[in-house]
């Protein structure tokens, strides 16, 4: 970016990358609970389908 910009571009470049490693921190943060949550409920999913199609006794 330095040679391209004759270093009036670093800045910008800068804050960019400040921002793309905010929202990485984000998303290393909340992806695992998001996993979570979605993993209950694909599991209460198909506990309820395999109750609701199991013959009665």
């Amino acid at each position: 970016s330095t040679v391209t910009t004759g270093g009036i571009g670093n800045p910008v470049l800068s804050i960019v990358e400040d921002l793309f490693a905010f929202v990485n921190a984000l998303v290393a943060i909340f992806l695992p609970w998001l996993v979570l949550i979605i993993a209950g409920a694909v599991l209460i999913f198909f506990v309820r389908l395999h109750r609701r199609l199991r013959p009665a006794a």
